[in-house]
């Protein structure tokens, strides 16, 4: 059986692959195309089928809604739409390709049964999706009247949620090898003084085992490059976008001008509900930045282990592959850019919010001298 099957259909599946595996099964369902063969013509069968449910998808919201009039849910079929062509066009035969790989390297390691994501992402990460899932659900059954468009933005919600939990996946990937690689490099034995030839080659083979593996981890994340790239930008301008006009509306709800005097418009519950989904989109476009953040960190963290046992190390053969080693993280540490411009950092948070905070308060100068 081919490698990409051996991975979506093998028994001895874990709990992250099975889950894996059903977003997979439901993305493809939903019109996001999943490559689970080399058969050509299956392959065309699937493509031609996503294109006609998306395009199905885009015409109902379409032709259901009200006309000129761009929502809230308008980003999110907008986002959808924009996924789905993106994995028709570019194919993620990378992503089965890259867990191929890592699972590989795992075992190369002697790393056994390696989670792909710890409890504490598991937690948030469900948390907030389940949270934009019900208000999004609360929105829609309040402003939707009909039962259509109702299915046409459930659609589109529930295949971006999905997507996200593969992005996050990804990320979450590299972080938790990264982490299990410092700890590896940690548990190398590197005394003062080693006497026993037999120690030394063992520490040697573990530095090289060590480097090795680093260097395929940052190869085969680099493949994902191109298909992360188009789908985060995708979800970070849209959200982006949705942050703004919630809070624009928002504002404009809670406080319009008459003469001198403020007046309240909106329910206190209308604008929790909008607090709540201004703060879910800034935490769904952050969230790839923590991770990315916390890998950095184990980098890190391989850095100064490394020059800590350079300086005890007493053998000339070991310093060699210490320093070699260090100076390779060095030259090629784990970065990521947006369009190679934007770094994927905790930085992004802070410019989301500013840039959502001065537009917004644009429009509503904007809106104030036009009336």
């Amino acid at each position: 059986m081919k490698p990409i099957q051996n991975f979506l259909f093998r028994d001895n599946a874990t709990l992250s692959e099975l889950l894996l595996r059903t977003i997979a099964y439901l993305r493809l369902f939903l019109g996001n195309y999943v490559h689970v063969t080399k058969s050509k013509g299956i392959r065309y069968f699937l493509k031609l089928y996503c294109i006609c449910f998306f395009m199905s998808v885009m015409s109902i919201y379409v032709y259901t809604s009200v006309p000129f009039q761009f929502t809230v849910f308008s980003f999110t079929v907008f986002e959808y739409i924009l996924t789905a062509i993106v994995f028709v066009v570019s194919d993620d035969k990378h992503i089965h390709d890259y867990f191929i790989n890592i699972i590989t390297n795992d075992r190369i390691m002697g790393f056994k049964k390696m989670p792909y994501m710890t409890t504490y992402v598991y937690l948030i990460l469900f948390s907030s999706t389940i949270t934009r899932f019900c208000l999004c659900i609360i929105r829609i059954h309040t402003n939707i009247h009909t039962v259509i468009t109702f299915c046409a933005i459930l659609i589109s919600i529930t295949a971006m949620d999905l997507h996200y939990l593969l992005v996050i996946f990804l990320f979450s990937i590299l972080h938790t090898r990264m982490n299990m690689l410092s700890l590896y490099i940690e548990s190398n034995s590197v005394s003062v003084n080693i006497i026993a030839h037999n120690e030394i080659a063992k520490s040697i083979r573990a530095v090289r085992k060590s480097l090795s593996y680093y260097d395929k981890l940052l190869d085969s994340f680099e493949n994902l490059a191109k298909i992360l790239q188009y789908e985060l930008i995708i979800y970070w301008v849209t959200e982006f976008l949705r942050a703004s006009i919630i809070t624009y509306n928002g504002l404009q709800g809670l406080i319009s001008s008459k003469g001198e005097h403020l007046v309240l418009q909106h329910s206190n519950s209308v604008m929790t509900l909008n607090l709540m989904e201004v703060i879910i989109s800034v935490a769904l476009i952050s969230f790839p930045a923590f991770i990315v953040e916390a890998t950095v960190y184990e980098v890190n963290r391989i850095k100064k282990t490394l020059t800590a046992q350079i300086l005890k190390c007493s053998d000339e053969c070991l310093r060699f592959e210490l320093q070699t080693a260090l100076q390779y993280v060095r030259l090629r540490p784990f970065r990521y850019t947006l369009c190679r411009a934007v770094p994927l950092d905790i930085n992004l948070l802070f410019t989301t919010a500013a840039l959502c905070i001065t537009y917004v308060i644009v429009a509503l100068q904007l809106t104030h001298f036009a009336a």
